[in-house]
């Protein structure tokens, strides 16, 4: 399909799946996918960092975060929830 297009003039080209995506050595070079050590599950692939700045390449240093690991950083550290208030020992509001 895609060489009639290409034949007929028509800008054309395979789509590949998302196995074939992951496997371009294309793909590995740009770091697009990368391996991540996830405490209990092991090692499991990412998505990288998808715009390549020089000055400011980032990377991706910590796995996503486990259901409600970081309430207590934001509830009780940014909006100044109590511990109490937070485990709703103070009654909800």
């Amino acid at each position: 399909m895609v060489n009639r297009l290409v034949e007929a003039g028509i800008p054309a080209g395979p789509v590949n799946t998302i196995t074939e995506a992951i496997v371009e050595p294309q793909i590995n070079a740009r770091e697009m996918v990368v391996d991540l050590e996830h405490p209990g599950i092991g090692k499991v692939p990412v998505s990288g960092i998808v715009i390549k700045l020089s000055e400011t390449p980032g990377s991706i240093e910590t796995p996503i975060p486990s259901i409600g690991q970081h309430n207590e950083e934001i509830y009780c550290g940014l909006l100044g929830y109590s511990k109490g208030k937070l485990s709703n020992q103070e009654g909800e509001h």
